[in-house]
């Protein structure tokens, strides 16, 4: 039985990673951390037994643990990976994995290093209409695929645990607006379609509707 925790327990982690974890034979859940005491009720209605902690830190230094499923928001995510990997726990992370080259530096080579799996949730590659797509592109039913387009349009950002203050219109906290929290989804499916690697990025980012917050809301 594979021994688990939860850091953070906010949308995602309720609506999609907890049953998840629930359907799988062989893992078990054991601690759950997240600032907000009235989270404590949602992870216990999938694992009543679980221990909770107010902080992530103090979660990891009393656990005994094989994996640790990170869901919480993006500027907590480089700090944790490295704290848990340097523990010799295998990591699940929610997008995006990192905010910053900088953050990424040393955390592929700590992974290979404690022999553990560093994984980033790429949710939208597994649906079944993507999952679909990959393998008819890959088995070269389209021909050779020289161009993807993706659009996606929103009228407001995306929901987050408590909306009264949601962190993922706070540049602080979620890295930046729709690139960082859609365009990361874009981005890991057209690089499994698109042949070789890239050898140019660009972005121009720009607010053409939601003044209010310091995040662009067009990509």
């Amino acid at each position: 039985m594979l021994k688990g925790a939860l850091l953070g327990v906010g949308n995602v982690a309720v609506g999609g990673h907890l049953p998840g974890w629930r359907s799988r034979a062989g893992v078990e859940i054991v601690a759950g951390a997240d600032a907000r005491p009235e989270r404590r009720a949602l992870l216990h209605k999938s694992f009543p037994e679980a221990r909770w902690y107010d902080t992530a830190e103090d979660l990891l230094a009393r656990e005994t643990l094989d994996f640790v499923d990170i869901c919480t928001p993006p500027w907590a995510h480089a700090a944790l990976v490295r704290s848990a990997l340097e523990r010799s726990i295998h990591v699940l992370c929610e997008k995006p994995l990192i905010l910053s080259p900088e953050e990424l530096r040393g955390l592929p080579a700590l992974a290979a290093d404690k022999d553990r799996t560093l994984c980033t949730v790429h949710n939208w590659l597994h649906s079944p209409a993507l999952a679909q797509m990959t393998e008819r592109v890959r088995a070269g039913a389209l021909g050779d695929v020289r161009r993807v387009a993706w659009e996606t349009l929103r009228d407001q950002p995306a929901a987050a645990a408590g909306d009264h203050d949601n962190w993922r219109v706070d540049p602080a906290r979620a890295g930046g607006g729709i690139l960082m929290d859609h365009g990361w989804h874009a981005l890991y499916c057209l690089s499994a379609w698109l042949p070789g690697e890239p050898r140019r990025v660009a972005a121009r980012l720009e607010t053409r509707k939601h003044t209010q917050w310091k995040v662009e809301d067009t990509a």
